[in-house]
């Protein structure tokens, strides 16, 4: 085998043959399989059939939990000899796949991505409410911040510091000698950057490919509630990797969240303070159902933008705590 494409997933029945078809007809002519790792251990993925039957398909049962694991398990099952790590949410074409592995044949200590963005069907549904609205800017947003001060390698592709694993690749050799993904990170988000962090200490290249697009298909979970859940635990690995790399401790996400000190100015303990109070479920209920009222009231987009960054900021300060004080907790207990 070629390549050995790895999908770890999650509760995804209704987009998962959506997504494994689109790469079926990307791999025609490829040497190449596909690894379905599943992560639920309550439900099984039913049989899967694709209508290029020359592609091997296997699912296997993820043996620990979380997105690190399944990757590194689907890598020790894998044939191929260049690995790419594909979310169960993300529509891939030919030329990417055919960019992935020119990538590889031209550098050797390459990990690569492309960039991505939402497909048709999302961008509809996401333009039909406000919310929807909101993601389209922000989520955009994160992604052209990754290019931000970068060195360019050439026409094609830009040097960077991170990589975030939706569409990741790399050779299972160099995949076995970082000892792959940290599988204790608790949730996806942060363990795809302790692993680039990592990487690019071993000497490895980090490459954003900008002249290929994947689509985000995310149709199952465009609601407001699972957008915040998934802030709600991604920091959480934020702490952690926070406390592997203190570098990333003078970050504006570490020290505006972090319990109040003496070293604190005035201006960031009254902050503190206020996160304290809208993080606890009353306030919570509060700001919930004021933007229900807002949103159904049908308020100016400026207004609602400001109280779905308050939203957004006060999971983010939840999630953050807990992780902290279960960092801090099992310190003390070390």
């Amino acid at each position: 085998m070629v390549l050995s494409v790895i999908i770890p997933t999650y509760q995804r029945n209704k987009i998962l043959p959506i997504v494994l078809q689109h790469l079926a007809n990307a791999l025609v002519n490829i040497n190449a399989e596909i690894i379905v790792i599943n992560d639920d251990k309550q439900n099984q993925i039913l049989p899967i059939s694709l209508n290029n039957n020359d592609i091997p398909l296997n699912i296997y049962n993820n043996k620990k939990a979380g997105a690190a694991s399944a990757r590194n398990y689907g890598s020790n099952i894998a044939n191929g000899e260049i690995l790419l790590f594909l979310d169960d949410d993300i529509l891939i074409d030919s030329e990417t796949i055919s960019s992935i592995l020119k990538i590889h044949t031209e550098y050797d200590k390459a990990i690569s991505t492309p960039i991505w963005e939402y497909s048709s069907e999302m961008k509809i549904l996401l333009n039909k409410n406000s919310f929807g609205k909101f993601r389209l800017i922000y989520d955009y947003g994160s992604i052209r911040g990754r290019k931000n001060n970068e060195t360019k390698e050439n026409s094609k592709h830009y040097l960077v510091d991170s990589l975030a694993s939706f569409c990741l690749s790399i050779k299972k050799k160099h995949f076995i000698q970082l000892n792959g993904m940290d599988d204790l990170f608790p949730y996806a988000g942060c363990e795809d950057q302790e692993f680039s962090a990592r990487a690019k200490q071993n000497g490895f290249i980090l490459l954003l490919d900008e002249n290929n697009t994947v689509l985000h298909h995310e149709i199952d979970r465009i609601q407001k509630s699972v957008w915040l859940n998934r802030q709600y635990n991604g920091v959480q690995g934020f702490v952690r990797l926070a406390n592997l790399y203190p570098d990333k401790k003078k970050l504006e996400l570490w020290y505006e969240n972090t319990p109040i000190s003496k070293s604190d100015s005035t201006k960031l303990k009254i902050k503190k303070v206020i996160k304290k109070i809208a993080r606890q479920n009353f306030s919570i209920t509060i700001v919930n159902s004021l933007t229900y009222l807002l949103e159904s009231l049908k308020v100016n987009y400026s207004i609602l933008e400001k109280i779905y960054l308050i939203q957004t900021g006060i999971y983010i300060n939840k999630g953050f705590n807990n992780s902290y004080e279960n960092h801090s907790h099992s310190n003390d207990n070390g």
